[in-house]
């Protein structure tokens, strides 16, 4: 039974008696860490995402991190990434000691501009992070064939994208590597969690190196060892505690069991807002369907007067309306250590300033926002701006 509308949690997630049953015969077992069930959970994974080799980590930053080290990133060199996104995703190049170097995103999607990304490719540049924002996608096609001329690495940001597919093809199909995240508001829940998808045996066996602390190998493998040498261990690179545990992986298990069954339903809830707003706004027009296939994760709009809203929205529904993302270049740290300028970045500005993330994964509290928008008597959205299906509104 589904809890009343009281909750804040926007991404709150199911976790079914299944999922609770693998956890604890997982803790009954007498093996924690990581082991068979996280060798199970990135098999699977790797099926359901369509990856040939699949790295699970203890978040998507940790995936990043570890993606950008085994990819040879570090200090000297410089990363591309978007003006949206979460911290995490430059938290995850600092820690490397390269530096981030942001563009803007594009009015139409909050995607990365990728002409401001071809402008800022230098002798330094060493990898580029494209953030696929919402479910929807980056021009894979375009930015990979830049990467390759430039002999850049491409990694991706696919927190947001865990079911979406580029012109029909698995992300990881592009570029060197995509990262998943399986925090509590995300697709898959393992509590906390991430995963490196490639097509890249040898990058894989890198990555897996570098999250166990630069091991030669797992502790898993170790205990399994019939001499003395075979549970001993050498130290063949630099690496960090990255790994997950058979404890959350076989929750991941659970999840993956029933994820076409939630990701039928924030798609339905996504496009009842569509449809809503389509009716009532005289500004919306649909625009083209693109070739991809959209990950529904988030239900974004840019509105006129934020704060106002989502106060009366909150009074009146009990449902906490999220923000993603205020622009990096307003964080107060970001702006200090990349001595990044005043509206550098208009555009994210401008949309980290206005947006707002509607909620998908319980039709009860969909409905709830509808009929509060029904209510409200003011304007909402100025300038729409629509492309591929996914409607988006920005101030003019």
């Amino acid at each position: 039974m589904e809890k009343p509308i009281t909750s804040t949690d926007l991404g709150q997630i199911s976790i079914s008696e299944a999922g609770i049953e693998e956890v604890v015969r997982c803790l009954r077992s007498g093996w924690l860490g990581r082991g068979p069930i996280t060798d199970r959970f990135e098999s699977e994974f790797s099926q359901c995402v369509g990856a040939d080799f699949s790295v699970a980590t203890s978040s998507c930053t940790a995936a990043l991190q570890a993606s950008l080290l085994a990819s040879g990133v570090g200090r000297g060199d410089e990363v591309i990434t978007s003006s949206v996104t979460y911290p995490a995703t430059i938290n995850a190049i600092m820690s490397t000691g390269a530096r981030p170097v942001l563009v803007d995103v594009m009015n139409d999607s909050f995607l990365m501009n990728l002409e401001q990304v071809r402008e800022k490719i230098n002798e330094a540049t060493r990898a580029v992070i494209p953030v696929h924002f919402g479910g929807r996608l980056v021009d894979l096609s375009e930015l990979c064939q830049l990467a390759e001329r430039c002999g850049i690495v491409v990694i991706q940001d696919s927190a947001h994208a865990l079911e979406a597919r580029y012109q029909g093809a698995p992300l990881s199909q592009f570029g060197l590597a995509s990262c998943y995240s399986f925090a509590p508001t995300k697709s898959v829940t393992t509590v906390e969690g991430g995963m490196v998808c490639t097509t890249d045996r040898q990058f894989a066996k890198r990555v897996r190196t570098v999250i166990r602390q630069g091991l030669n190998a797992s502790t898993w493998e170790r205990s399994q060892g019939k001499e003395l040498s075979q549970i001993s261990y050498d130290v063949v690179s630099a690496g960090f505690k990255g790994d997950t545990n058979d404890v959350h992986s076989a929750l991941g298990l659970a999840q993956l069991s029933d994820l076409d069954k939630r990701y039928r339903l924030r798609k339905e809830n996504w496009q009842k807002y569509f449809r809503y707003f389509s009716t009532t706004d005289r500004h919306f027009s649909q625009d083209e369907v693109t070739a991809n296939r959209h990950g529904y994760h988030l239900f974004n709009i840019c509105v006129s007067d934020r704060e106002k809203l989502w106060k009366k929205c909150f009074e009146k529904t009990g449902i906490r309306l999220g923000v993603h993302f205020p622009a990096i270049s307003t964080m107060s740290f970001y702006k200090r250590t990349m001595e990044i300028q005043s509206r550098e970045f208009p555009v994210a500005e401008r949309v980290g300033s206005s947006i707002l993330s509607l909620p998908l994964h319980r039709s009860d509290w969909v409905s709830a926002v509808i009929s509060f928008f029904e209510s409200w008597d003011e304007p909402i959205f100025k300038s729409p701006v629509l492309k591929g299906s996914q409607p988006e509104w920005v101030q003019s």
